[in-house]
């Protein structure tokens, strides 16, 4: 199972490699002749842009402190049931969608720079969303103490 999460884990920081290579077409001079378009630009994208991605991207960090707790939580439950020998103990996969979803949130942070990025065809829009996001995801690596359960699932 950890192999698993560790290859979700890897491709969802992958991804956001693939954004900062979109960004250095989007933003270098002769992006739009390197991808056969002549895309106009129509001046600056709206001042409120910039404030709501950092907001949202703010949001997003409080989410995935929200869906770690929830894992925390149940953990220490099946820590508990474990201990306790109930076989109502749960299964150590109830907490793949809890850290999917939690580098799932963390990703979106690097979709939001990156959107923010091409707003304003500019890459330092989008590296410190990026950036920000890779430090989420790499302390949200995963290891087998985030998938087991103290009676030894």
């Amino acid at each position: 199972m950890l192999v698993v999460l560790r290859i979700v884990h890897v491709c969802m920081v992958v991804t956001i490699l693939v954004f900062g290579g979109l960004m250095a077409i989007v933003t270098h001079p002769a992006g739009d002749a390197m991808v056969g378009t002549s895309v106009p630009v129509r001046g600056a994208p709206p001042p409120f842009l910039t404030p709501l991605m950092a907001a949202l991207a703010a949001a997003t960090l409080i989410a995935v402190a929200l869906v770690r707790r929830r894992m925390a939580i149940i953990r220490e439950r099946g820590s508990a049931a474990a201990a306790a020998g109930t076989e109502s103990a749960p299964s150590a996969s109830r907490l793949f969608v809890p850290a999917i979803l939690s580098w799932a949130l963390a990703e979106s942070i690097a979709v939001d720079g990156l959107v923010l990025g091409i707003a304003h065809r500019a890459m330092a829009q989008f590296l410190p969303f990026a950036a920000v996001s890779l430090v989420v995801l790499l302390l949200l690596w995963p290891r087998r103490a985030h998938i087991q359960f103290d009676g030894g699932s």
